[in-house]
């Protein structure tokens, strides 16, 4: 605060937008400040984005395949085309990191435990694609997906005022269906665009615990989550390096933990 005041007090009274300039400056400032505040806080994640396929065909009888790996895992989608503009797609995401399970009562206060997090999901959907002016392509899909995830989080936490070591649990299976649209820009050497799609996601079997508080959640929670995602691919005609990010946004808070960012490379192989 003593700051922002010290910005606007060094600048005339008239010159209306550099003091509106300092305003945005500083609460640009404070809401990274809060982002990264709040990243750091350590939660439970039982959801990972998978990438969306992004095949932008152009004709019957083309055959997209995708293997990637990111901050998500290990991710593979295929597509391919037919009955003139007709085509199917299929996606796969597996992620898999730590694997420290320990009993908490077992946890020695000078031990350093490593987090767990266990992700499985597969999604099939069928849609068409509708290529205009020169080198634009756009495509409609809709489908349905399932998966089972389990993450286990050791952190350090005051206590009825000693320190302890608590270990988060979350789990659960789920199923998914989905409405997904892309658009983008596809020549013989390069491809980018953007795809949104928009998520009903269903958990049964979810369980949420606190090594202190106990079960702290169980039941069948469900929410909408919207997943926009931006592509570019660059290369040959046939095969292409690519990158993808996806950020997730729930439109109302959801019971079960989201994975907030994603990031991937990977390769593209199209046949024709």
């Amino acid at each position: 605060m003593r700051t922002q005041l010290c910005i606007l007090r060094s600048f005339p009274e008239y010159d209306k937008p550099r003091l509106v300039l300092a305003h945005v400056i500083n609460s640009a400032m404070v809401g990274l400040f809060l982002v990264f505040f709040f990243a750091g806080c350590t939660q439970t994640i039982v959801y990972d984005s998978n990438l969306p396929p992004t095949p932008l065909m152009k004709q019957a009888g083309e055959i997209y395949i995708a293997p990637s790996y990111g901050t998500n895992g290990v991710n593979v989608n295929a597509a391919a085309a037919f009955l003139g503009q007709f085509e199917v797609a299929g996606s796969m995401l597996y992620n898999e990191s730590g694997s420290d399970r320990l009993n908490i009562h077992d946890v020695l206060m000078d031990r350093l435990y490593q987090d767990s997090h266990i992700f499985r999901y597969y999604e099939f959907m069928g849609g068409a694609f509708f290529p205009f002016e020169e080198h634009m392509v756009f495509e409609l899909f809709f489908g349905t997906g399932q998966g089972t995830a389990e993450d286990y989080t050791y952190s350090h936490e005051i206590w009825e005022g000693k320190d302890a070591t608590i270990l988060k649990t979350e789990s659960g299976s789920f199923k998914k269906i989905f409405a997904q649209l892309n658009i983008g820009k596809r020549t013989k050497t390069s491809k980018s665009g953007f795809a949104l799609r928009c998520s009903y996601i269903d958990f049964n079997q979810y369980q949420k615990a606190h090594s202190k508080r106990g079960i702290v959640s169980t039941g069948t929670p469900s929410g909408i989550l919207w997943e926009p995602t931006f592509f570019a691919e660059i290369g040959g005609d046939n095969v292409r390096l690519a990158g993808e990010i996806v950020y997730p946004f729930e439109p109302h808070e959801l019971e079960f933990g989201v994975k907030s960012f994603v990031i991937s490379v990977g390769l593209v192989v199209s046949i024709l």
